[in-house]
């Protein structure tokens, strides 16, 4: 979803780039807590590709004014986000028929806010309980 926004906003960076930026943020919001419990998805992602946009230009890889970055930056979160808002719209019934018939546990590599995010897309009462890395400090894999 995020390299398709790439995409959309005509960021001139090859593929392989792209990733290297990904992997970047992943390990740069592990690393260092930017986000906080009460973001939520859009601030999630304005973070995100703030960091990504950022270590693009820092690599020399796009050559762009900040002004320029930051617009792109914004443009690219509320893309993703849209698209997550509608897909939810879809998930939601599925997760609550899950939820009637079984005890659902979410585990997830998160970033701290992972509460705030199913509160916002309305599916937070759906889950007996949330096992979000940031908070225990454990990524998957990890046995």
């Amino acid at each position: 979803m995020l390299w398709d926004a790439y995409l959309e906003e005509k960021v001139p960076v090859t593929k392989d780039q792209f990733r290297e930026c990904y992997v970047h943020a992943e390990r740069e919001l592990a690393r260092v807590p930017y986000i906080k419990p009460e973001h939520n998805f859009l601030d999630l992602l304005r973070i995100k590709a703030d960091i990504e946009t950022q270590y693009l230009i820092d690599k020399g890889y796009w050559q762009t004014r900040d002004v320029t970055r930051r617009a792109v930056m914004e443009h690219i979160a509320f893309r993703c986000y849209q698209k997550v808002i509608s897909q939810m719209e879809v998930s939601r019934p599925v997760v609550e028929g899950l939820a009637k018939r079984f005890p659902l546990v979410l585990v997830s590599n998160f970033y701290g806010n992972m509460h705030t995010v199913l509160h916002e897309v309305a599916i937070d009462g759906f889950f007996a309980d949330v096992v979000e890395s940031a908070v225990v400090g454990i990524r998957k894999p990890d046995p």
